[in-house]
C-alpha cells in the first residue's frame, strides 16, 4: 500500500456532502446539492448521474425554495441495488442503482 490515491472522481461542481463504497465494495455512491453520482470502484468512471431537477417537481407552497440533495447513501445489507437519497422537500427517494430509476419515495413531516 502507497498511501496515494487510485482514483480521483471528479464530476461535481458544488461540495461533497455524502460519500460511500455499497456493502459489496464495488460502487462508490457520492452526492453534492444537485446531483447523486454513482462511480465504479475499480476504474474509478462514473456510471451513472442523478439530478435533482430530473426527478422532484416543486410544489407551488415550495417553488421559491432551491432544492437540493441533502444526504445520499446505499441501502443497508442485501439490497445493495438501491440508494437512498434525501432531499430538502421533505421526501426521501429510492433509486434503483442500475437503472437510475426512481423505485420509491416517502414524505417527511420533519425536514431532512
Amino acid at each position: 500500500s502507497t498511501g496515494k490515491a487510485k482514483h480521483v472522481l471528479k464530476g461535481h461542481a458544488g461540495i461533497v456532502l455524502s460519500c460511500a463504497f455499497t456493502n459489496d465494495g464495488l460502487r462508490i455512491i457520492s452526492n453534492d446539492e444537485k446531483l447523486v453520482k454513482v462511480w465504479e470502484a475499480t476504474s474509478g468512471s462514473c456510471i451513472r448521474t442523478i439530478s435533482v431537477e430530473d426527478f422532484v417537481s416543486q410544489s407551488p407552497a415550495s417553488l421559491s425554495k432551491k432544492l437540493t440533495w441533502t444526504l445520499s447513501c446505499v441501502a443497508p445489507g442485501l439490497f445493495t441495488k438501491f440508494i437512498i437519497v434525501a432531499c430538502n422537500n421533505r421526501f426521501v427517494y429510492v433509486f434503483d442503482i442500475t437503472t437510475g430509476k426512481e423505485v420509491a419515495s416517502y414524505f417527511c413531516k420533519a425536514p431532512v
